[in-house]
């Protein structure tokens, strides 16, 4: 059955229009957030800017915790160890790239 499953994989070819549909979608999530999951980059900003006297030290916080995100990702993906490595490496780069451009997005909105 695996056998089956990646000679479809071989067969399908991404295309670029598929690149840049995923890469779009991907923007748009991080921009605007996961319904039940994340605010908007706008919302976030705004939830820091909000706590903090001035925007440098909201910026601050918010960088502090967004790498503490990503680190705790990457410790929590690599947890299951060799056995889990072909799922957990794709899942720990999606979810750290994620992380990093909400990051950079609210970094520049603030």
């Amino acid at each position: 059955m695996k056998i089956g499953i990646l000679r479809k994989m071989e067969k399908k070819k991404m295309t670029q229009e598929d690149i840049m549909k995923l890469l779009d979608s991907c923007y748009e999530k991080c921009l605007n957030g996961i319904p039940m999951v994340s605010p908007g980059v706008e919302d976030m900003a705004n939830d820091y800017l909000s706590k903090h006297e001035t925007k440098e030290k909201a910026c601050r916080d918010m960088l502090k915790n967004q790498i503490a995100k990503s680190t705790t990702s990457g410790v929590v993906t690599g947890l299951g160890g060799f056995i889990t490595m072909p799922v957990a490496i794709p899942a720990n780069i999606g979810s750290v790239i994620y992380v990093q451009m909400r990051m950079i997005a609210c970094t520049a909105f603030i």
